[in-house]
């Protein structure tokens, strides 16, 4: 378990929201992972001075030769080639590739099941390897478009590995040097990857439910693995310090994904079960530190 508390400046009066998101289940090596959707998000992070995000984990297949899951026909053709020996560094360098102009508005770095076996089967902790390339590349990087760009023109990042859950702490500040943290209001989001999946939301809003009791403090759950993403609200009441009763908002949703069930010449895991067609994307959950409103945009 990680505690993570993030200060984000804001101003006292002015109505203004922030934005967070919860990027993972990217899978990227599969033939269904969908960079294009990827990039979006990103660019939507990189040019919204107020938008951050955490990694959500299963950033990559890391799925390798040798692994009896190992299926080159769901396998992303450019990973076709003489170098399959080393397929989980190519998806480590190419996750590292698109999320490395947005890496410092990370807030941390879960750990996702595909993570957790290629560590446990292999011993390639590719997390720790993805958040040193992350916080210490120093290598150019090549773009989509094939054009190499110095890593100096991108800020400076200092991620910090949340592993398996965490809370993190959105405290909200306003003023300057000694007085900057007057006034401080402040979210606690709950996330972790997960295990709970299956065919249809209710098992998955059940369990999203089910933490927002049991971490009764936090204001918000996310949750990724279940690659869908279905939203549920949690309202408490409770008498503050005045006598007076106040009402609660509380939110839990699942981070989508971006890894495609069906891809017509590359069946994946997903075909074989017979899972339902997943919705690509992910949520957008947003905070009022002047209102203390919060809100999910799916």
């Amino acid at each position: 378990m990680e505690f993570n508390q993030i200060s984000i400046p804001c101003k006292r009066q002015v109505d203004e929201w922030f934005s967070l998101f919860g990027i993972g289940d990217i899978h990227e090596g599969s033939a269904g992972s969908d960079t294009e959707a990827v990039k979006k998000v990103i660019n939507e992070v990189l040019n919204d001075d107020n938008a951050y995000w955490i990694g959500m984990g299963d950033y990559g297949e890391f799925i390798n030769f040798s692994d009896p899951r190992f299926d080159i026909r769901s396998l992303a053709k450019k990973y076709r080639n003489g170098s399959i020996d080393n397929i989980c560094q190519e998806q480590i360098d190419s996750v590292c590739e698109l999320l490395f102009p947005i890496r410092h508005k990370c807030l941390g770095l879960l750990r996702g099941n595909h993570e957790e076996t290629i560590k446990r089967r292999y011993h390639h902790d590719v997390l720790y390897d993805m958040w040193k390339c992350l916080n210490e590349i120093k290598t150019p990087i090549r773009q989509a478009d094939n054009v190499v760009v110095s890593p100096d023109n991108y800020k400076k990042a200092k991620i910090r590995l949340l592993y398996d859950m965490a809370v993190v702490r959105l405290s909200f500040t306003h003023g300057e040097g000694k007085k900057y943290n007057k006034g401080c209001r402040s979210f606690d989001v709950l996330v972790t990857h997960g295990n709970t999946s299956g065919r249809t939301d209710g098992a998955k809003v059940n369990r999203i439910q089910n933490l927002l009791r049991e971490w009764n403090t936090v204001d918000v759950v996310m949750v990724a693995h279940g690659h869908s993403m279905p939203v549920t609200s949690f309202t408490t009441q409770s008498f503050n310090r005045a006598h007076t009763l106040e009402t609660r908002k509380r939110r839990g949703f699942m981070t989508g994904s971006f890894l495609k069930t069906y891809t017509v010449g590359s069946p994946c895991y997903g075909e074989k079960a017979g899972y339902a067609g997943a919705e690509i994307g992910t949520p957008r959950l947003q905070f009022n530190p002047k209102t203390l409103d919060m809100r999910v945009i799916v």
